[in-house]
């Protein structure tokens, strides 16, 4: 008789039990596995946008059904993607480093928006756990980079790059910091977002020549044309690009030393 109820205990609960298991790790589709294993990999802003579009259709999937029309619009994209990504031809011997220094990239701006997110938001917070699938799955696509002996050893950002990124985070946090403590959880994203920044900039400065002066001078005046752009929904989202915009013509006024810039 005991051993009947304890196996019927164990049939109630084994559902309970299932349901309360964490969801697998997320594995990588054959269409990424196979553009990530090229001896010569294809166009690295092509692979980089399936990466990026298959993590993308993981998010959209814990919030929307197969039939929702996001859904279905994304599953195109993504078909779309994947053929072009299969018959694109290789590119250069450095396209895999640079799809890898890429998707580095993606994964350490991820990790900044997650820390934000679990300080100011929770652990738990649904905007949290989705980082933490893109992170995942960025993470296992470095690692068959990883495997083949390919790290991010070619840069993505081009010169003054990240000098503005730099600039523009600067900026901000001198506004946050007029209305906010040290330990705020936006005055702690930012502080995340310079020192990631400053990793990107490296410990030597740029060189003086005309034409790298003139790459800076063009990186700042995108920098300063997107945020002038930008729409701005409250007075600090205003005020915090004020003082970013401060900063990045500062800086940019300072390439006119060089002669002939811009």
């Amino acid at each position: 008789m005991r051993t009947g109820l304890a196996v019927l205990v164990v049939s109630l609960l084994l559902p309970t039990a299932a349901a309360a298991a964490p969801p697998p790790s997320p594995t990588l589709p054959a269409e990424v596995t196979a553009a990530l294993s090229r001896p010569v990999c294809a166009d690295p802003d092509l692979v980089s946008r399936l990466v990026a579009a298959e993590t993308g259709r993981r998010v959209l999937a814990r919030r929307y059904l197969a039939r929702h029309p996001r859904m279905q619009a994304h599953e195109l994209r993504l078909a779309d993607l994947r053929r072009a990504t299969a018959s694109a031809p290789a590119a250069d011997a450095q396209a895999c480093g640079r799809i890898a220094a890429i998707l580095a990239d993606l994964r350490d701006r991820s990790r900044i928006e997650e820390h934000r997110l679990a300080t100011s938001l929770g652990a738990a917070h649904p905007e949290r756990v989705e980082l933490g699938l893109r992170i995942t799955f960025l993470g296992e696509c470095l690692a068959v980079l990883t495997a083949r002996g390919i790290t991010a050893t070619v840069g993505v950002a081009g010169p003054g790059e990240s000098e503005a990124s730099l600039a523009e985070a600067e900026g901000r946090l001198r506004y946050l910091l007029t209305v906010y403590t040290d330990k705020h959880p936006r005055v702690m994203a930012a502080r995340a977002q310079i020192a990631f920044a400053r990793r990107k900039l490296g410990a030597s400065p740029p060189a003086a020549d005309l034409a790298t002066c003139r790459a800076r001078w063009a990186a700042f005046s995108l920098f300063i044309r997107r945020l002038r752009e930008a729409p701005a929904t409250a007075d600090t989202d205003r005020l915090q690009r004020e003082f970013a915009l401060d900063r990045l013509v500062g800086d940019r006024a300072k390439l006119r030393i060089t002669p002939g810039c811009p």
